[in-house]
């Protein structure tokens, strides 16, 4: 160097656990969503009985990226966060790419199962499907959860290219070490260009997995948002309302705590149960149970109540400014058509943000089309998947 200074020293290091990640990630996680954080990180991890690996970029000792990753394996029964799986779901729904992804990777005559047919194998058993044996085990990158997937850096340009870079190969390294069939990043945001180019230019195959809706609020709460909205969507608000009111149902924003668990667990496996899944109110519970060890405070309920017991809910987690809303449940055959869900995870959440300084509200994945004629901004993810050569012995 011409200045006579060393070079930096890069070195890539890998825990295996939340609560060894260093505090300066949550820094390269920075403002918005909550899930890259090291508290959602370790709710993930203390929930989902998966093998984690924590990827950190360092250069003289200072934390400069980090990378978060989860194996997948054939059993994993979270089917919208395993490689094999999403593939096949957005190969079936005609997904941009996704078609030529499964057949490059599992063979022109793989055929995409729907949801209640990998339900029935999981449960079941029997022969894998021929993308599963393809991908399967796969180092599913970006965490343990079904969001926007991150690769952390602080430097902008070619400097934080670099560090993706790294990151990259050295996952694909560990996936290699912890037997895995595959590498995948299966939530990348479409304006993420820089993570997007890195892993192009390294081999991965591509296609559209999904939309994110997020809904920045504007000044004057639940007034202000009726008016951004198209003038023909502003009375809707005030019918739902006057609709609950007349069936009788009341609605509260409040801490989640121990006494709610055993009911929202119980709505919660309802739902799962409605979209063809297997999930029981127990796994719900703990999952329950882990966001208020890791969140406390920031994280809140807003609940549905019919004649006196709680028939819809909407779990909300508060990351500085922003709330994600993380998980839902209802009682289905109580509610009917009554509009509960726009109630909990809308109406309300968006009348109250403004007490609790938040300025957006993060949707996530999935109904894209409802999310947008309630105001959201509405981003594509594309799933970016490596199939790994098998290593030589010795």
């Amino acid at each position: 160097m011409t200045d006579g200074r060393e070079p930096a020293v890069t070195d890539i290091r890998v825990v295996s656990t939340a609560t060894a990640v260093p505090r300066e990630w949550d820094d390269l996680a920075g403002p918005g969503e909550c899930y890259p954080t090291r508290r959602f990180l370790g709710v993930s991890e203390a929930t989902s009985g998966v093998l984690t690996r924590y990827l950190l970029s360092e250069q003289d000792g200072r934390l400069n990226g980090g990378l978060a990753t989860a194996l997948a394996l054939p059993a994993s029964p979270w089917l919208y966060g395993r490689t094999d799986t999403v593939l096949e779901f957005k190969a079936g729904e005609g997904m941009p790419g996704a078609a030529e992804c499964l057949a490059a990777l599992a063979g022109e005559q793989a055929v995409p199962r729907a949801v209640g047919e990998v339900t029935r194998t999981l449960a079941e058993g029997g022969p894998h499907a021929r993308v599963t044996d393809a991908l399967m085990p796969s180092l599913v990158c970006g965490g343990r959860h079904v969001s926007r997937v991150r690769v952390l850096s602080r430097d902008g340009d070619d400097a934080g290219a670099a560090v993706v870079g790294d990151l990259v190969r050295h996952a694909e390294g560990v996936a290699r070490e912890l037997g895995a069939r595959s590498v995948a990043f299966l939530y990348i945001c479409e304006h993420d260009t820089r993570v997007r180019d890195v892993l192009a230019g390294l081999g991965y195959l591509s296609c559209e997995s999904g939309s994110y809706s997020d809904l920045l609020l504007p000044d004057g709460g639940l007034d202000g948002y009726r008016a951004m909205l198209p003038r023909k969507r502003r009375p809707v608000i005030a019918a739902e309302r006057r609709k609950l009111a007349a069936a009788g149902v009341k609605i509260g924003i409040e801490p989640l705590s121990d006494d709610r668990i055993g009911l929202l667990a119980e709505l919660e496996s309802q739902l799962f149960t409605r979209h063809g899944g297997s999930w029981s109110p127990r796994q719900s519970a703990e999952v329950f149970e882990a966001v208020l060890a890791g969140f406390g405070k920031d994280a809140m309920v807003a609940i549905a109540w019919m004649d006196g017991t709680p028939c819809g809910f909407a779990l909300i987690l508060q990351h500085g400014q922003d709330w994600s809303i993380h998980r839902v449940g209802f009682e289905y055959d109580r509610i009917g058509d009554l509009p509960v869900y726009f109630e909990v995870a809308f109406n309300s959440v968006i009348e109250h943000a403004p007490s609790f300084g938040v300025r957006a509200v993060h949707y996530g994945l999935g109904a894209t089309r409802a999310k947008q004629l309630r105001g959201c901004t509405v981003t594509r993810t594309f799933l970016y998947v490596k199939a790994l050569s098998p290593q030589s012995p010795g």
